[in-house]
């Protein structure tokens, strides 16, 4: 077992008990003296029963009534992810969230990374949007007058620079079988792989814009809930984040009342998300005057969402949770029915 250094210090300044020459009540004093000193020690340990208990989070209401009777709600002070495929009722929980915060007077701020978001369809969702700070991420440098914008380089991913207007790509083709067999397919190709790497070097800058933008509104404070929409975004890219952004996020926020939440396809934070919730959508219903008339020609009705939870941290609102762990001992799940509003 090895000895903690005050524990060192506390033996090497007592001379050894049955050293020769020294009576009975040199040997007794050193005896005390010993006890004293590891008296001392232990007064400086908190024994495990007195380790004050971690209480849970402060927790924001998603408006969702089964999702907040099983988790009960979104943390504060904490890292968010909610994803899923398109159309699989993600963007549904956030307006949900986002509604239910700007109801209660909360300053909410949506960092728009994909420049994807409706604010029509977030009004018509409830979201008060004079209480919400919409950032659109459109991958350009600031214009200076006169001047033609134009795409930059991303600092994180290390990408090629792509500047504004056409870009050639050089394919390899070792035989030059491609050219030499079809040269129209080979300047196809050519055309396609440049159009590919002009997107990926945009969406790599859109997602770098969001996470300064990100640690700027962090740092500024005075926000409730925010939010960073990377749900357009690829997960070949959004896995490219650094893990030290996010574990820098999740450092800065903490210590405030805010909510950070990410939407994304894929979950990318990893263990520096407190709640990770995957979002799929289970059955659609859709109306249309003539029951015969094709599935493109009827209207959308409603769906139904199902929530898994695939990490709950801190939350124990339900029975299936234990106090303090990482994942549920099993699956948890909830269903609800989202409703279209039609004008």
């Amino acid at each position: 077992m090895s000895t903690s250094v005050p524990f060192r210090a506390a033996l090497s300044s007592v001379a050894p008990v049955d050293a020769p020459g020294h009576s009975a009540e040199d040997r007794f004093a050193r005896v005390q003296s010993i006890r004293s000193s590891l008296g001392s020690l232990a007064r400086q340990i908190v024994p495990a029963r007195d380790v004050p208990e971690r209480s849970a989070p402060a927790t924001i209401a998603t408006g969702v009534r089964s999702l907040d009777a099983l988790i009960g709600g979104v943390p504060r002070g904490a890292l968010t992810e909610v994803c899923g495929p398109a159309s699989s009722g993600r963007t549904t929980v956030l307006l949900s969230l986002v509604a239910a915060m700007t109801r209660a007077g909360e300053v909410c701020a949506l960092v728009d990374a994909s420049d994807s978001f409706s604010p029509h369809s977030a009004a018509d969702a409830g979201v008060d949007l004079r209480q919400l700070l919409w950032v659109r991420c459109n991958g350009k440098q600031p214009q200076k007058e006169k001047q033609q914008a134009r795409f930059i380089a991303n600092d994180f991913a290390g990408h090629d620079y792509v500047g504004h207007g056409s870009v050639e790509a050089k394919t390899v083709d070792p035989k030059g079988l491609a050219s030499s067999a079809n040269p129209f397919a080979a300047r196809a190709t050519s055309t396609v792989a440049a159009r590919d790497r002009i997107e990926r070097s945009q969406a790599f800058r859109r997602v770098e814009q969001a996470l300064k933008i990100t640690d700027l509104l962090l740092q500024g404070g005075g926000f409730g809930l925010i939010v960073i929409d990377l749900g357009d975004v690829t997960p070949e890219v959004a896995r490219r984040v650094p893990m030290t952004s996010w574990f820098r996020f999740r450092r800065t926020v903490e210590s405030t009342p805010t909510a950070l939440v990410v939407l994304e396809q894929e979950p990318s934070a990893k263990t520096c998300a407190s709640l990770v919730m995957r979002a799929q959508r289970t059955e659609a219903q859709r109306t249309s005057p003539h029951c015969e008339a094709p599935t493109h020609a009827r209207l959308l009705r409603g769906m139904d969402i199902s929530i898994e939870i695939e990490r709950a941290s801190a939350l124990i609102h339900d029975a299936s949770f234990t106090r303090g762990a990482k994942k549920p001992p099993h699956s948890a799940r909830v269903d609800f029915n989202a409703e279209a509003k039609w004008c």
